[in-house]
């Protein structure tokens, strides 16, 4: 059965991807570009290209379990209603939180939210395998 950590706790987000503004509670967001794990596996399924300049954001939060669904749909290439509800990607991004939290980026403590990010094509020379 699932159970809930006590550890973890859902705080307000408030996101803007590109000209669209997000609000609500979460636990998690993820924000990648090239979007697999040590595994090859992507959270954000075929839709995530390291080469697209777009970077994509996938929210978790514990009172709705059609995140996880979503995030499963995902993984496995499905484009289900849950899969985009809990998905953005965009070329700019602002994330706000109350309380504020850590920021973390390749697995590094890079400081506290809020913070900003923005795609810059072409600033970073990379090979894609087809």
């Amino acid at each position: 059965s699932f159970r809930q950590s006590r550890d973890i706790q859902e705080v307000n987000y408030m996101i803007k991807v590109d000209d669209e503004d997000i609000e609500g509670p979460g636990m998690i967001l993820y924000v990648v570009n090239a979007a697999k794990n040590d595994a090859g596996v992507s959270i954000m399924g075929d839709l995530s290209k390291i080469d697209d300049g777009l970077m994509d954001a996938f929210m978790l939060n514990m009172k709705d379990l059609y995140s996880y669904k979503g995030l499963l749909e995902r993984m496995v290439n499905l484009d289900s209603r849950d899969a985009r509800d809990f998905m953005r990607q965009g070329k700019e991004m602002y994330v706000e939180t109350e309380p504020d939290l850590p920021v973390w980026v390749d697995g590094e403590y890079s400081g506290r939210t809020p913070i900003y990010l923005k795609v810059l094509p072409g600033a970073l020379p990379v090979v894609v395998p087809e």
